[in-house]
């Protein structure tokens, strides 16, 4: 009987990181797609660093990250992204994301989607590692 209770505990302990990972990486979202600059940067650990595999480019701290997500929204008008799918597991989470907006330069609508990778350390992001696929984007732009 102990064993089993123990067991149920620890697999209870599981669930909650995993639920924590991405609970965190939906409520990341959620400040993003609202335009809340603080809630999102309250979101990430002071030492986070955002990895966008796409572009071979690499950003660390949470000024240097927030600055960078924030330059990629100001080229959308009303630019939100959905996830469609992820999951936790301990301290990290995996989240597929819809995105959807009009590309000001272009002014066109667009559609597309990313793959993130996210580490969660103290209840703050540490690490994200973004994959899209930019061929999908130029083509939608008309570029490819």
């Amino acid at each position: 009987m102990y064993a089993r209770t123990a067991a149920a505990r620890a697999n209870s302990a599981q669930a909650a990181a995993e639920d924590r990972a991405l609970a965190t990486a939906r409520s990341w979202l959620e400040c993003f797609n609202d335009g809340d600059r603080e809630g999102f940067r309250a979101h990430m650990h002071p030492e986070v660093v955002f990895v966008r595999r796409a572009l071979d480019r690499v950003e660390r701290g949470a000024d240097l990250v927030e600055a960078s997500y924030w330059q990629w929204r100001d080229q959308f008008l009303g630019l939100f992204g959905e996830i469609d799918s992820g999951f936790g597991n301990g301290e990290r989470a995996a989240i597929e994301t819809c995105w959807t907006g009009i590309f000001k330069p272009a002014r066109r609508e667009i559609t597309f989607r990313a793959c993130s990778l996210l580490t969660v350390c103290d209840g703050g992001l540490l690490a994200i590692v973004d994959y899209y696929d930019p061929l999908s984007f130029q083509r939608q732009l008309g570029q490819a």
